[in-house]
């Protein structure tokens, strides 16, 4: 705790607990050098907002370490607005909840510990997902969620699947949804089934060892995440072989009582349509129906164009927010750059690009210059979106048709066969004067042309 140079006398101290719901309150409370007629306990953040802007409250403590996103949102949000507020954490819940263990899977064939760490977009959307904001796009990712956790059996070990394109979010929705509920006294641990290899794991030759090998490493990160959540990310990146043994280890787990050392969520994440490789013989059906009873489907930006501004005003005030550093907006032309842009990273992408323009930014307002973007056109994009980003790249090279390619990684022709289909104006994006001299030249070719 910070000390004033005038401190305040024990009976003068008001207090505001901001507490988990699950805290050994009694235990707090007798840590606590004050009068308990002067202490107050809240677990919502609003309800702690609104008292503490009324309240005249000496000091705000928190019954958790400040790796707890939550935790450590109400102390910034006191750091920032209330400055002459003491703050400090309490630590009576000691697990790192804002920590993730991270899994890999290596040599193709074994799942090994990578690293433990904290995914910096976890503690913005998490300010974001706990207010009551317009974006329509937070709103359907929350409603898908919660309609979820109303299906899930409390009393037993479940499994869910969130699907997605890459970018929009999954792990982090999972972390936040880990964080908020009573799982959160376990481990969250993140099992990547991409593999590091070059050949991945789809060119092993299976042996009964190997087999034996990937099994043993499944059960230890289950075993790992004993009462917690386990997110299996890309599982459709496993190969066949993986994939039964998969199939296996998941139905140990949702078969076993909720009392023995098992994670009590699984969430399976990929950003295919399942189905359809079933349907090929690309992933097995056996899998497929253990995990997709209980589905989240998150949406990409390119769904909800039109409140990517304010998207992006928001997640940049909940990034300074949580960072502890001087507020900065985005200019109306940047909020238009924002708009116009084909995001395919999603969210990832829109939050790298804000947390650069911010170091990018010499004053107060981020303007379009500060912004690090690229036009993209991806055979998966939407026509909306390839529409988005062709025009994107005429704009950025003045309507040159040879230096778009070149941005857009295709050919000339290509582009211009796509421009037609597209509707988009031969001339686009070139100056007013190059275009009416470029009109002229077109209306006397095709007088020439008519004439003969």
């Amino acid at each position: 705790m910070k000390i004033r140079p005038n401190s305040l006398p024990l009976s003068e101290w008001k207090v505001l607990i901001f507490a988990s719901k699950d805290a050994p309150i009694a235990l707090l409370l007798n840590s606590i050098p004050a009068l308990q007629s002067r202490v107050r306990i809240i677990y919502d953040f609003k309800k702690a907002v609104e008292e503490l802007n009324h309240g005249n409250y000496t000091h705000v403590m928190s019954d958790v370490t400040k790796q707890d996103p939550v935790a450590r949102r109400i102390m910034t949000w006191v750091h920032v607005n209330h400055q002459d507020i003491e703050t400090c954490y309490l630590g009576m819940n000691g697990h790192p909840s804002g920590e993730i263990d991270i899994w890999k899977l290596s040599d193709g064939k074994v799942f090994t510990h990578s690293m433990t760490g904290i995914d910096p977009l976890t503690e913005p959307l998490s300010v974001l997902y706990s207010e009551e904001t317009p974006l329509k796009w937070l709103s359907h990712a929350k409603c898908e969620c919660l309609q979820v956790r109303e299906r899930l059996n409390h009393r037993k070990n479940n499994v869910v699947m969130i699907m997605g394109a890459g970018g929009t979010g999954k792990a982090v929705l999972a972390q936040i949804a880990h964080f908020s509920s009573q799982r959160c006294e376990g481990l969250f641990v993140f099992a990547n089934c991409s593999s590091s290899e070059i050949g991945g794991l789809n060119d092993n030759i299976w042996t009964a060892e190997c087999e034996n090998r990937l099994r043993k490493s499944i059960r230890h990160m289950f075993d790992q995440s004993d009462k917690g959540s386990v997110y299996i990310h890309d599982i459709d990146k496993l190969d066949m072989v993986a994939q039964k043994i998969m199939y296996e280890e998941i139905k140990k787990v949702v078969e076993a009582p909720a009392s023995e050392r098992n994670p009590r969520l699984i969430i399976c994440a990929t950003n295919k349509y399942l189905e359809q490789d079933v349907g090929k013989g690309n992933f097995s059906a056996e899998l497929f129906s253990l995990i997709s009873d209980n589905v989240i489907n998150v949406p990409s930006l390119s769904q909800f164009k039109n409140e990517l501004p304010m998207l992006a005003e928001n997640l940049l005030r909940a990034y300074c927010l949580t960072e502890r550093i001087p507020e900065r907006k985005l200019t109306k032309d940047a909020l238009e750059t924002i708009h116009s842009h084909v995001w395919d990273e999603n969210l990832r992408g829109l939050f790298q690009v804000l947390k650069q323009s911010y170091m990018m930014a010499d004053s107060t307002y981020i303007k379009p210059i500060h912004l690090n973007l690229s036009p993209h056109l991806d055979r998966n994009d939407t026509l909306i979106d390839q529409s988005h980003s062709i025009k994107a790249a005429l704009l950025k090279h003045k309507g040159v048709v040879t230096k778009a390619a070149g941005e857009l990684d295709i050919s000339r022709s290509h582009l211009y066969n796509l421009m037609a289909a597209l509707e988009i104006p031969k001339g686009f994006g070139l100056p007013p004067v190059k275009k009416k001299q470029r009109e002229e030249r077109e209306r006397k070719k095709n007088t020439i042309q008519n004439s003969q």
